[in-house]
C-alpha cells in the first residue's frame, strides 16, 4: 500500500463556496480496487466519516491518539471552520513487543463548516426607494460565526413580492410600492428571514 488522496465530490452550495469539500479517500494501491473506502461530508459541526470497505482512523488532537471508524459505521468529528482533520486507514498501535505502529500515509481533510443559521440584518422600515443594502450573519452548528465567506449568488435571496420590493444577488434591496414584504436569504438548508414595511411616497413610486 502506497498511500491514500483525498478527492473532492461535493455537491455545489451556493454563496460561500463552490463546492460541499465532501468526497472520499481511497488507496493508492490498484489491486484493492478504485471503490470508495471512506466517504467524508461537511457538517455544520464538523466532518463526517464513514469507513466504507475497511477501518479508518481520525486523529483526535484533545486526546492525542487516533480513534478507529468500524467498517460500515459513521462518526461526526466535531471541528472549527478551516480546522484539518487527519485521517489513515487503521493500522496497529505500537507495543512493548513491537515498535512503532502501522498504518498507511495520512491524509489532512480542511473543514469548511455549513451555514446552521442565518440571520439578516438591515431595516424593517423602508421610507424611499434607494438601494438599501442588508447583511447575513452565518452562524455554524457550534455557534460561532463564519466569516469569511461570500454571500452573493443566484438564489440566495429572495423577495415575496418583486412588485413590492426587489433583491438583488448581493442584498440590495430596492423599494418599489407601499406595502410589506419578507425577505430571504438561503445558503444550503439554513435560511433567514426579514420582513420589511415599505412606504414609499406617490411622487417617488
Amino acid at each position: 500500500v502506497v498511500g491514500i488522496t483525498p478527492s473532492g465530490e461535493g455537491d455545489n452550495v451556493p454563496g460561500f463556496s463552490d463546492k460541499k469539500m465532501g468526497g472520499s479517500i481511497k488507496y493508492t494501491d490498484d489491486s484493492l480496487g478504485t471503490d470508495k473506502l471512506l466517504t467524508w461530508e461537511n457538517t455544520t459541526k464538523g466532518i463526517s466519516l464513514k469507513a466504507e470497505k475497511i477501518p479508518f482512523q481520525y486523529y483526535d488532537t484533545t486526546k492525542k491518539d487516533w480513534k478507529t471508524i468500524a467498517t460500515g459505521k459513521a462518526v461526526e468529528v466535531k471541528l472549527k471552520d478551516n480546522a484539518e482533520l487527519k485521517v489513515r486507514i487503521a493500522g496497529k498501535k505500537e507495543t512493548k513487543t513491537e515498535k512503532g505502529a502501522f498504518a498507511s500515509k495520512e491524509a489532512t481533510l480542511t473543514c469548511t463548516l455549513l451555514p446552521a443559521t442565518i440571520t439578516i440584518n438591515g431595516p424593517t422600515e423602508l421610507m424611499n426607494n434607494t438601494p438599501t443594502a442588508y447583511t447575513l450573519e452565518i452562524k455554524d452548528g457550534n455557534g460561532e460565526t463564519l466569516t469569511g465567506r461570500t454571500v452573493t449568488g443566484t438564489g440566495i435571496w429572495n423577495s415575496s413580492d418583486s412588485t413590492v420590493e426587489t433583491v438583488t444577488n448581493d442584498g440590495k434591496v430596492e423599494a418599489k410600492k407601499s406595502g410589506t414584504v419578507t425577505i430571504t436569504a438561503k445558503l444550503g438548508k439554513a435560511e433567514g428571514k426579514i420582513t420589511i414595511t415599505v412606504e414609499v411616497p406617490a411622487s417617488d413610486s
